[in-house]
């Protein structure tokens, strides 16, 4: 674990403190590098915080107002149950994104269960899986138990969604033989990223990138 991971933790629990006590908020976690142990200097925070019920008018006065920090914005993200709060603590970034419980149990059914191969809601659950509790935690690791096992039917799934590749000779020839060089790294990184997400059905991982 790096040490720029170790204080970045201890950052988030200390910012989690401004939310806990509130009505409505049931879990929340910390996803990203920092629970990896994989933080560098470059690092920024994510906290995600799961309510019953959002309080929107308490979020838009702002919980961190009387820490040191400034707060970018704070907006709702489509026409979704989630608010996304942007904070600097200095030149590191704090994205704090509210989302209701109600939304997230759609996203756990619409993949585990429904076997959706949706690469956004495939990433969210892979996200909360390698998360770090902040708050919760007894029912945080009731929903992680709920992701295991990675259903058969998903893997398949996932698998048959990313068999796109193009015709032999298209990369080579009618690409990078013709001097269309963003074409030729274009597609070469939309087939390693449909690989990527081929073994990660085969190897039953719910991909977070």
């Amino acid at each position: 674990t790096t040490p720029a991971s170790l204080w970045r933790i201890e950052l988030a629990k200390e910012v989690i403190q401004y939310y806990a006590p509130h009505e409505g908020l049931e879990m929340a976690v910390l996803s990203g590098s920092p629970p990896k142990g994989l933080s560098d200097e470059y690092s920024d925070l994510d906290v995600i915080v799961f309510w019953s019920a959002i309080d929107v008018a308490w979020l838009e006065d702002d919980p961190l107002s009387d820490v040191d920090c400034e707060r970018k914005y704070f907006r709702r993200m489509g026409s979704e149950d989630v608010y996304l709060e942007s904070q600097y603590f200095g030149a590191l970034k704090v994205a704090i994104g509210n989302v209701t419980m109600d939304l997230w149990k759609k996203e756990v059914e619409d993949v585990v269960v429904k076997h959706e191969a949706d690469p956004s809601k495939i990433g969210a659950l892979g996200g909360f899986q390698t998360a770090l509790p902040l708050y919760g935690g007894d029912l945080v690791d009731q929903w992680k138990a709920r992701l295991v096992p990675y259903p058969d039917e998903l893997a398949e799934k996932v698998v048959r969604t990313h068999r796109r590749f193009f015709v032999p000779g298209y990369l080579l020839n009618q690409a990078y033989g013709r001097g269309d060089v963003l074409a030729y790294y274009d597609g070469v990184c939309q087939m390693l990223k449909n690989l990527l997400d081929i073994l990660a059905g085969l190897n039953r991982m719910y991909l977070s990138t």
